[in-house]
């Protein structure tokens, strides 16, 4: 296995070969990194089958929340399983701007976005940044409650608060 890293510098992509390293120290002052002689990677969790890279936002952009309403964000290519296993959290979202629930329907899904009239005002634009847990159900002898799980970032939806019509 190789692993390489990528970055775009003035303009021009350039790709090297991660090389394996330690980091040790010098004489109880100096830290180094040495050469290694084997990288290792370690896998944990279950494979999970939700292809995040299919995950497609429907919309036109930006989605256009009306102040005292609701908005509807469609994602495609999503089985009717995803309710059950996933859940969904804004990250940092601004002021007013709350998730109401989402549905499958017909393969999509369809997240409600409201935005509260006394926190967001019109013309409040910005990025909704969606976070997709999974519900982790613990065994029921241990009465710990569910844990959620960091699974990915969904993409970013542009978003602009308007006045209701």
């Amino acid at each position: 296995m190789t692993i390489k890293g990528s970055a775009i510098i003035g303009g021009q992509s350039i790709i090297r070969r991660a090389i394996p390293a330690d980091h040790m120290m010098q004489a109880f002052a100096y830290t180094h990194l040495v050469p290694a002689k084997q990288l290792l990677v370690a896998l944990s969790g279950t494979p999970r089958n939700l292809s995040l890279r299919s995950i497609q936002i429907q919309n036109t952009k930006p989605i256009k929340i009306p102040n005292n309403g609701t908005a509807t964000i469609t994602i495609g290519r999503i089985g009717p399983q995803f309710v059950k296993r996933f859940e969904l959290e804004l990250d940092h979202p601004p002021e007013g701007i709350t998730l109401a629930g989402m549905e499958v329907s017909a393969r999509n899904l369809n997240i409600k976005v409201t935005a509260d009239p006394a926190l967001a005002k019109p013309g409040l634009k910005g990025n909704l940044i969606i976070n997709l847990l999974a519900r982790n159900t613990p065994l029921q002898a241990t009465n710990r409650p569910p844990r959620k799980v960091l699974i990915s970032t969904l993409p970013a939806v542009p978003f602009e608060v308007v006045n209701a019509d």
